[in-house]
């Protein structure tokens, strides 16, 4: 958990319940004070994939004195939407967690072993693979192909960069905050993949499944408003 500024009890006061929690220590007397964690609103819009493949191509190779820096950058954001991992565990891959595989006729690209560091059920697994497809997912597996060449060592991690640092970077070449990666992918594997609240939850380590069943039934209503839209004098043949 996040700490913030510690305040002795009773000398809380002049901050705003909107932009901070407050959150009471059990073990003792003390209350900390922390900002509230960005969430996506329900009204925020929602990029489609070619928006977020053009944001990820228009982040140049080279970064100021760094040779092919940008790759790296290109990555980041593109596995922040094919996994919709948090940051926190996109941080801790490694090149050799990378596997090219063949099977029933699809070439697809694993990452294996991620962490869910956020899981509530000591019983869950700890780790989880994510399967990307070639044939759908390759404009964005291009550039990740394209940073993992630029690695010497199959050890070495692919995002040698700090939380902070990569929050900033998310930022500043889309505008936008790494979790909301996260909710744009829980909607396109629902849209385009056809998951249930099941395979969502697999997918995420969710430790609870309502998480994933508010994406589905998101995906309802919106199938009811395309039907519903539909211009009243077409016919059916």
């Amino acid at each position: 958990m996040e700490t913030g500024k510690d305040f002795e009890k009773g000398e809380i006061n002049e901050v705003s319940k909107k932009t901070h929690d407050r959150i009471k220590i059990k073990s003792s007397d003390r209350i900390i004070i922390r900002k509230k964690k960005r969430k996506v609103s329900d009204e925020e819009k929602v990029m489609s994939r070619q928006e977020i493949l053009s944001l990820i191509e228009k982040i140049p190779k080279d970064i100021a004195r760094f040779e092919n820096k940008g790759l790296m950058y290109r990555t980041l954001i593109a596995l922040l939407y094919l996994t919709g991992a948090r940051i926190s565990e996109l941080l801790t891959v490694k090149k050799n967690q990378f596997e090219y595989a063949f099977d029933r006729g699809v070439k697809y690209l694993i990452i294996n072993n991620v962490p869910t560091l956020k899981s509530r059920s000591k019983s869950e697994s700890k780790y989880r693979p994510f399967f990307l497809r070639k044939d759908f997912e390759e404009p964005f597996i291009n550039h990740v192909r394209a940073w993992l060449n630029e690695l010497i060592s199959d050890d070495e991690l692919v995002f040698k960069i700090n939380p902070s640092r990569s929050h900033q970077i998310v930022k500043e070449y889309t505008g936008k905050f790494p979790h909301y990666f996260r909710h744009v992918r829980s909607i396109d594997l629902v849209r385009y993949y056809g998951f249930n609240s099941y395979w969502l939850q697999r997918w995420h380590g969710w430790a609870r499944i309502n998480s994933a069943e508010a994406y589905v039934k998101l995906l309802g209503e919106d199938l009811k408003d395309h039907v519903l839209s539909i211009n009243p004098s077409r016919k059916i043949s």
